[in-house]
């Protein structure tokens, strides 16, 4: 499906607040409000990446060589478009699909944690380090995949909705010189 819009805006405003200090505690929190639209033939739609309201803090902590962080971050769902199938007696049937952007996914939010341990060389620096994306696993949904078949002459209509990444542990080594 082409999307060609007349025009589009993007508007928002975005609150950050923050604490940075020597202290070994550290953190942060933000807020943001933001539409996205297209325009076409007189008609706003949202895009696909609108996301209404976004929150996220966090919390560092510094001690020597070692430093830890936690992050959360909440968003509202992107929108998606609608779709089902309709067979009235008689006909193969058809697949409508609805609005442009009409729905929304639901929010998506997600838990990131990282530890890294700092080692001073001759010629630089190594950092070591441990993370993990989505903590807890959530099942942020993204996008939608639409496949249709007949089962004893019914059109059947199948969404597959696919999500953001998993649970992702992750080690690494840095080296800085």
């Amino acid at each position: 499906m082409r999307i060609a819009p007349d025009q589009a805006s993007a508007e928002g405003v975005e609150l950050l607040l923050t604490r940075r200090s020597a202290a070994a505690w550290n953190g942060w929190l933000s807020y943001a409000w933001a539409r996205v639209e297209d325009r076409e033939g007189g008609i706003e739609t949202r895009r696909s990446w609108d996301q209404t309201h976004s929150v996220g803090i966090g919390v560092t902590w510094n001690s020597g060589p070692w430093q830890a962080t936690a992050a959360a971050a909440w968003r509202t769902g992107w929108p998606t478009t609608p779709a089902r199938a309709v067979q009235p007696e008689g006909t193969p049937g058809t697949i409508l699909i609805g609005p442009r952007n009409a729905d929304r996914f639901t929010s998506y939010s997600s838990v990131d944690l990282r530890l890294s341990r700092d080692f001073e060389l001759s010629r630089g620096n190594l950092e070591l380090f441990a993370e993990v994306t989505n903590a807890f696993n959530r099942r942020n949904p993204c996008c939608v995949d639409l496949a249709y078949e007949y089962q004893d002459g019914r059109l059947v209509l199948e969404q597959d909705q696919r999500h953001w990444l998993p649970l992702v542990p992750s080690l690494g080594v840095l080296w800085r010189y």
